[in-house]
């Protein structure tokens, strides 16, 4: 029975479709787009880490599992792959299409303030994002459909 039981993990563990590998070329195109965009500009994200998505998901410190499939609306790993699940420093971007992943980036807090857009889930054709200078210089993406952004 154990080994009936075992087998049939792996097999249903082996059915889950595997997130992709981390594009960091796209989180780092993102963060230069920011940071050299005006603040009060605006950064449309299909342009900057292209359109093969249907939506884009902010995932924040201290995320597990349950809150990103929540956010997501079907089982991502994020346990897994972010830095900042028992931490804070940056932001986890996933872009998804249905309901697969098509890419993911880590956005450390350092570069590019997200924190706003935290469990955030916006449509591709919503995503022109305003750029923000915050103190220092530091600089920050936020969405003027939100009010607490």
């Amino acid at each position: 029975m154990r080994v009936l039981l075992a087998a049939l993990v792996v097999v249903v563990a082996a059915c889950a479709p595997a997130a992709p590998a981390e594009d960091t070329a796209r989180g780092d195109a993102l963060v230069a787009a920011v940071n050299v965009a005006e603040p009060g500009s605006t950064v449309d994200l299909r342009s900057v880490v292209g359109s093969d998505w249907d939506r884009v998901v902010f995932l924040g410190p201290y995320t597990y599992n349950d809150r990103a499939k929540e956010a997501l609306g079907f089982d991502f790993d994020i346990e897994a792959v972010s830095p900042w699940t028992n931490t804070e420093g940056g932001m986890l971007v996933v872009l998804a299409s249905g309901s697969k992943v098509v890419a993911w980036f880590a956005v450390p807090s350092q570069q590019v303030g997200l924190h706003c857009l935290d469990q955030e889930s916006i449509a591709a054709a919503d995503t022109v994002l305003t750029v923000i200078e915050q103190q220092g210089g530091f600089r920050s993406l936020t969405d003027p459909d939100l009010p607490w952004c």
